[in-house]
C-alpha cells in the first residue's frame, strides 16, 4: 500500500493554495497562487508566472476558496473595465513609433509580423507598456500570439498587413484575451 507522506500545506506542486506575501511586501492581501514549495508560490494573477518566496502558505480550503472567488470577481471586474477604456492608446502607440520611423505606416497599411527590432514590435511593445502589462518573455508571448492571430483575422488575404483603421479592434482582442485568461482563473477558483 503506498501513500504520500504529506506535510503542512498539504500541497502537490502545481496545487492551489493561500499564500502570504514577505512582511517587507507592501501589500499584505493573502491571494491564491500555485504550490511551488514550501515557502515558494507563483501567484494566479502573475501574467509572467514567477516563482515567489513568500512568509506562509496555506491549505486552500472552503474559506479560502469563497476569499479567492471574491478576489478574483474584483479583479476580474477591474480587467474588464480597464479594457472597456477608450483606444487613443492604440493612436498614441502607433504616433510613438512613426517618431521613430517616419516612414512606418505611411501608406496606411500597418505590418503585423513581429520581427526583431522591427516597428511593429515597437509598437505592441508601446500598446502593452501603456495598458500596464509587465515587460515579460510569457507576456510577451502571449499577448504576441494574440496579436498575430487577431490581424490575420482581419486579413483573410495574408498580406501580412492591417489597415490603419484596424488597429484599434485588433488591439481590442488582443486586451479581451487577458480578460479571458483572468476569467478562466476565475473558473478554475470556482473549481
Amino acid at each position: 500500500y503506498l501513500y504520500k507522506k504529506y506535510t503542512y500545506p498539504f500541497c502537490d506542486v502545481g496545487d492551489i493554495c493561500m499564500a502570504t506575501p514577505l512582511p517587507e511586501i507592501e501589500d499584505q492581501t493573502v491571494a491564491p497562487a500555485y504550490f511551488v514549495g514550501p515557502a515558494k508560490v507563483r501567484y494566479m494573477d502573475d501574467l509572467a508566472e514567477k516563482e515567489v518566496e513568500v512568509s506562509k502558505v496555506s491549505p486552500f480550503c472552503e474559506e479560502s476558496r469563497k476569499k479567492a472567488v471574491k478576489l478574483y470577481l474584483q479583479k476580474v471586474e477591474a480587467e474588464k473595465a480597464k479594457a472597456a477604456q477608450t483606444d487613443d492608446l492604440a493612436a498614441k502607440a502607433l504616433a510613438t513609433v512613426r517618431q521613430e520611423v517616419e516612414t512606418f505606416a505611411a501608406d496606411g497599411k500597418l505590418p503585423y509580423k513581429l520581427e526583431e527590432e522591427s516597428p511593429t514590435l515597437a509598437l505592441l511593445s508601446n500598446l502593452m507598456s501603456a495598458y500596464g502589462l509587465p515587460e515579460d518573455e510569457k507576456v510577451n508571448a502571449f499577448a504576441g500570439e494574440r496579436w498575430i492571430a487577431a490581424c490575420e483575422e482581419v486579413d483573410p488575404d495574408a498580406t501580412g498587413a492591417i489597415a490603419e483603421d484596424q488597429l484599434v479592434p485588433v488591439w481590442q482582442k488582443v486586451k479581451a484575451a487577458f480578460v479571458s485568461m483572468f476569467e478562466s482563473k476565475l473558473e478554475e477558483l470556482r473549481g
